[in-house]
């Protein structure tokens, strides 16, 4: 399923963005030809980072799961392609939010500037994202059950990036709701806040059985 519904958004959003006048026809007879183009950009440039990382982080989650303790075999999978993946879109992101931030200021329509702290924000943290869970693959090997935790870590993280694109795409469509502003940012940042609270609660008492029971596996926290 990550495969159908990730693949599908990757391959859309590329479409998308290298050739929107294929990708949506009615574009080029709308009076507002120019504003659903940069809403289309908006959107699609957020979906495509999306997309990315939750394949990414489907494919993380397995291959650690597979390798186990045979750290050294996740370089040698299809991990480090799909991280360079994600990070290329991270990249492009944040390169995008910044640009619009700083074309924007003296514009007088369009989509509001506050809008484009989302891709800003959301690409920053993927940077960020992907550098860390570059380290983990290249680096030395992690203690005994480490990969345990960078499974539960990565499936719930597939999760909240499911929820986020839903609350943002989906629900914002059926239940006919737009916030102002800054508000905006919301609906991206709360999904993750609130899944990674919950995935640290959920792995801290994972690792509190484990460690009772003493099988190995109690590993040092995600970060």
């Amino acid at each position: 399923m990550t495969w159908v519904v990730g693949g599908s958004a990757l391959f859309s959003s590329t479409w998308a963005l290298v050739h929107l006048d294929s990708f949506a026809p009615h574009i080029q007879r709308a009076s507002d030809s120019a504003w659903q183009r940069e809403v289309y950009q908006f959107i699609f440039a957020i979906l495509l980072y999306l997309s990315a990382a939750t394949i990414s982080g489907a494919v993380f989650g397995v291959q650690v799961m597979r390798k186990r303790d045979r750290h050294d075999e996740l370089r040698y999978t299809s991990l480090p392609i799909w991280l360079l993946i994600t990070m290329i879109c991270a990249v492009g992101l944040l390169t995008f939010g910044l640009w619009r931030l700083g074309t924007q200021q003296n514009r007088t329509s369009g989509m509001p500037l506050a809008a484009y702290l989302i891709p800003t924000v959301v690409g920053g943290f993927g940077v960020v994202t992907v550098l860390r869970e570059w380290r983990y693959v290249v680096g030395p090997a992690p203690g005994d059950g480490a990969w345990l935790d960078r499974h539960v870590w990565h499936m719930c993280g597939t999760g909240v990036a499911f929820h986020t694109a839903f609350i943002v795409f989906g629900a914002n469509r059926l239940f006919g709701f737009q916030l102002p502003g800054a508000w905006q940012l919301i609906p991206w940042v709360a999904p993750p806040i609130i899944g990674m609270s919950l995935t640290r609660r959920y792995l801290f008492k994972l690792r509190s059985r484990t460690a009772a029971s003493g099988l190995p596996g109690a590993s040092a926290p995600c970060n």
